[in-house]
């Protein structure tokens, strides 16, 4: 009996040695807030003893699935840090807050650089962005052609003037379908001589008219409306205009020379937008699919929502249309649009 008792008292132990062990080795589930603090602290000072500027951090960077959220944050971290003051000014400039709640310079410095960066997407990306910049580039244009006109009295502006005038010579009459072999060189006609007799007028205002707001706007809309119009009248000249919309226009330029300007405006309207009760061809709304997509004619097909290109010159046509009232109004004003 006493071999027996000795044996279990050496096992029991061992077994308290080994759990005595283990417990030393894993560190304890609870932890307290004294014990923290002090090894914060010896953290602290360490990192103060070897002269380290900024602390490594405790938890590794999460990873991300394609490596673009590293990318960034790389990005952040080589981009210098602005002053306090320069990141104050600068995010005001952009009407957000300056400071978030809990948020480090580092954090303030890579905000600043994602408005910036959206900023430069809304000025260069977006169209209200394209059209600012087209017009910037019209006004420099203008500005160098009031330029010079002045220099010297505007002799060096002479030869363009005296081209322009031999165009004008060239379109000084209205001309009618008979008096062409084919209906594009009709329809060109049409518009060029409506561009240059909408220059001259613009050309024949006072220079303080000229030079006006308005005056520049009126050029800068007439310089926009030529740049426009310029692929149809390239599609003009090779003959190769899609059939639907050169009925179209062409329906459109005899009742504008008719001085029918109210039907020449439903025409355009039928070529801009079409005359279906869905004009961009939606037919899946039913069991009879096949019977709804055999209705879709090419009138009723709206061409403005084809591409850019045909959005542009669809709308220059409008503004000639506009303007060859202008000039030439109907007496009736039942014929007459606006």
């Amino acid at each position: 009996m006493d071999v027996l008792a000795d044996e279990i008292a050496r096992a029991r132990k061992e077994a308290q040695e080994r759990r005595a062990a283990a417990a030393a080795g894993r560190p304890s589930k609870y932890q307290r807030r004294g014990d923290l603090e002090r090894s914060a602290a010896s953290e602290v000072a360490q990192v103060k003893a070897d002269g380290s500027k900024e602390a490594v951090p405790a938890t590794p960077p999460r990873a991300s699935g394609d490596g673009k959220e590293a990318e960034s944050g790389a990005a952040a971290e080589s981009t210098p840090i602005l002053p306090q003051a320069e990141l104050v000014r600068r995010l005001r400039a952009f009407s957000v807050p300056v400071l978030l709640f809990g948020e480090t310079p580092a954090e303030q410095n890579a905000r600043l650089r994602s408005h910036r960066l959206q900023a430069h997407d809304r000025a260069h990306g977006s169209a209200a962005g394209k059209y600012d910049n087209l017009q910037r580039k019209i006004e420099k244009e203008i500005e160098s052609e009031m330029a010079a006109a002045q220099v010297d009295g505007g002799h060096q502006a002479e030869s363009p003037q005296r081209n322009r005038r031999a165009e004008l010579e060239k379109y000084k009459d209205p001309k009618f379908r008979a008096d062409f072999e084919h209906v594009e060189d009709y329809i060109l006609y049409f518009f060029k001589r409506l561009l240059l007799l909408w220059e001259k007028s613009l050309n024949d205002r006072p220079e303080e008219e000229r030079r006006s707001v308005q005056g520049r706007k009126a050029a800068a809309t007439h310089k926009q409306t030529r740049l426009y119009i310029r692929p149809l009248l390239k599609l003009l000249k090779r003959r190769d205009t899609p059939a639907d919309i050169l009925r179209d226009i062409t329906k459109i330029v005899d009742l504008a020379l008719q001085r029918e300007y109210v039907q020449a405006n439903d025409w355009y309207l039928r070529m801009s937008i079409g005359n279906a009760p869905w004009p961009m061809g939606v037919t899946m709304v039913g069991i009879h699919e096949r019977k709804g997509r055999e209705k879709i004619f090419s009138q009723s097909i709206a061409h403005v929502l084809n591409d850019e290109t045909q959005r542009k010159y669809i709308q220059s046509i409008k503004r000639l249309l506009s303007f060859a009232q202008t000039i030439n109004p109907n007496p009736s004003n039942t014929k007459n649009v606006g």
